[in-house]
């Protein structure tokens, strides 16, 4: 399976920016793209800002094979916004985000899933849009210029923080029963 997004550098003024492309039709995701290039210019380095546009990638890719749009999450219950992201987690965990990729360990799947929370805050905040369910607005992360940021949670059905993909597992399978059951 040949991957549909593409992470391209473009230089201006000697600055890079990692910008997405869709290859079905060499069309550019212009929200994403706006988040990309507010990373740059907010002063992050460029590995942070290279590695963002991979992480966005492999998840707009994750997106395609489930025949969602990034609007699509948004709508989702609470619930089901955990278990989307769940399975995002398990599909990065699995190498399943690039071609002949070895599993993906728990530390760089997180690292991955805060890019994509830090790309839905930015929609929410730049386009007045409906946050995500499953990360609470107290907890969102927010950068300023000089890079700082407040810590980034996922909460579980009780409130308590998940930290790592084990984490979500457990809270999953928990939470689940208690959905089925109310």
């Amino acid at each position: 399976m040949g991957q549909r997004f593409k992470v391209d550098m473009v230089q201006d003024k000697g600055t890079a920016y990692y910008l997405i492309r869709d290859l079905s039709d060499y069309s550019s995701p212009d929200m994403v793209n706006r988040f990309l290039v507010h990373q740059t210019t907010a002063g992050k380095s460029p590995n942070t800002a290279k590695a963002k546009a991979f992480a966005i990638s492999y998840y707009m890719t994750y997106l395609d094979t489930k025949g969602m749009a990034q609007a699509d999450v948004l709508q989702l219950p609470f619930a089901e916004q955990l278990e989307h992201f769940h399975g995002f987690l398990v599909w990065l965990k699995a190498g399943l985000h690039k071609e002949n990729s070895k599993p993906t360990g728990n530390a760089t799947c997180n690292t991955y899933l805060r890019s994509v929370f830090s790309l839905y805050d930015f929609v929410a905040l730049q386009y007045k849009m409906e946050a995500l369910k499953i990360t609470g607005e107290e907890q969102r992360s927010l950068y300023n210029s000089t890079s700082k940021s407040m810590e980034e949670i996922l909460r579980d059905f009780y409130g308590r923080p998940i930290r790592s993909v084990r984490s979500l597992q457990k809270a999953r399978s928990r939470n689940w029963y208690l959905w089925q059951k109310i």
